[in-house]
């Protein structure tokens, strides 16, 4: 009797341990799949973040379907000759850059969108010397969360709506609608507004900070906001309403992770996979951006935006800031670009965020560098960068980026 019993405790205790193993190797294959369509997704250019230790702030649903992208030459603005058919209209006056008539009729609104050590600084700081511009640094910085993952990724999608009224506001002059926030230091890097701030208008009547922001903006024909906490998909609302027209800048996803380990900015980057995580949620978000940007340009503004390379801006900054000034139809002289490169150059704070354009491939290993290409590959087709090859000794060598 005590031996039937056992026997039957015993088989029904097999058939549990049998069921459990089964169950495992279900769980094991689904996380296994899992994965394996995660780290598709993130190659493709949908935004990635259940592998990654970064907050997550993925984008709303988007169709993503591969789009039929226009010669890529024609959304770049490229430091090298007789690549674009320029208008009849250009060169009419001997100092002057392009025709001017009706260049300040209507007041234009530009956003120049960059990523975290993507050299948005350097750029930003050309338009904040022309005279008729009123820049905006980084308008969103209190909105972010403090910390090393500060700027890696986009804002929350619930702080959006936000962030686009209060680059709406600045579009129209009217930040003293959100005095909270307004970061003292960040205003301040406005040449239009250092220009007055010590003038009676801001000395006297109890003016306040951001009164006088609102009159530095309202003294000048077109407004520059430099952001890295928005997807070009947030900014498709203010492209149809209110004309917007977007710079996009980029630069080589190794530099910009190697910069970032340099200035202790986005977590720990020691192992391969430290770097591969990194690459893939920054790859697939220069991605995403340049994907949408061309879907609205082929739906609705045809011509708003263009892509400009750090690496190209730094090869010949002239040429670069000459033909960014020229799509914006903003009035410039060729003497005017040559003080402006001028300032920018002498500026410190430039200086020691960009010592060289090629100081990365000191310090990355072959390793780590094959790493970030196997994840970053599919934006590569889309861009000027071109990954290493394997066993390749790239130190010496400028062939990673087209025109560089």
């Amino acid at each position: 009797m005590k031996f039937g019993r056992l026997h039957g405790i015993t088989r029904v205790f097999r058939k549990t341990i049998c069921l459990a193993v089964l169950i495992l190797i279900f769980c094991v294959a689904y996380f296994l799949q899992l994965e394996k369509n995660e780290i598709k997704i993130c190659t493709d250019g949908v935004s990635c973040s259940t592998t990654s230790h970064l907050p997550t702030r993925s984008p709303e649903p988007t169709n993503l379907l591969p789009l039929p992208l226009r010669d890529i030459k024609s959304i770049y603005i490229l430091p090298v000759q007789n690549i674009h058919t320029q208008s009849s209209a250009i060169h009419k006056a001997p100092n002057l850059l392009y025709n001017t008539q009706n260049s300040v009729a209507k007041r234009k609104h530009i956003v120049i969108l960059s990523y975290l050590r993507g050299g948005g600084t350097f750029l930003g700081e050309i338009f904040n010397q022309h005279p008729q511009i009123f820049y905006y640094f980084e308008p969103f910085y209190l909105l972010d969360h403090k910390g090393p993952h500060s700027a890696i990724q986009p804002l929350f999608r619930s702080q959006v709506p936000q962030a686009l009224d209060f680059l709406i506001d600045i579009m129209e002059c009217k930040i003293s609608r959100n005095v909270e926030l307004v970061e003292k230091d960040h205003a301040l890097r406005s040449k239009a507004l250092r220009d007055i701030y010590k003038t009676p208008f801001c000395l006297t009547n109890n003016s306040t900070l951001t009164s006088c922001l609102d009159r530095a903006c309202q003294l000048k024909n077109a407004s520059v906001t430099k952001v890295m906490r928005l997807y070009v998909q947030d900014l498709q609302p203010l492209v149809e309403e209110n004309d917007l027209k977007l710079i996009v800048l980029q630069r080589d996803p190794r530099a910009i992770i190697y910069s970032r380990r340099r200035n202790n900015l986005g977590g720990r980057l020691e192992l391969e996979d430290d770097f591969r995580l990194q690459a893939r949620s920054l790859c697939a978000r220069m991605l995403h951006d340049v994907k949408i940007a061309e879907k609205i340009a082929s739906t609705t503004h045809q011509d708003f935006y263009r892509i400009i390379l750090h690496e190209h801006f730094v090869t010949n900054p002239l040429k670069v800031v000459r033909d960014t000034f020229r799509f914006l139809d903003i009035p410039v002289t060729e003497q005017q670009i040559e003080t402006f490169l001028e300032a920018v150059h002498n500026s410190q704070q430039v200086q020691q965020k960009y010592p060289s354009l090629w100081d990365w491939k000191i310090e990355a290993l072959t390793n780590e560098v094959i790493a970030i290409d196997k994840v970053c590959h599919y934006f590569y087709k889309y861009s000027f960068y071109q990954p290493i090859t394997e066993g390749e000794d790239f130190g010496d060598k400028r062939g990673l980026c087209t025109y560089c």
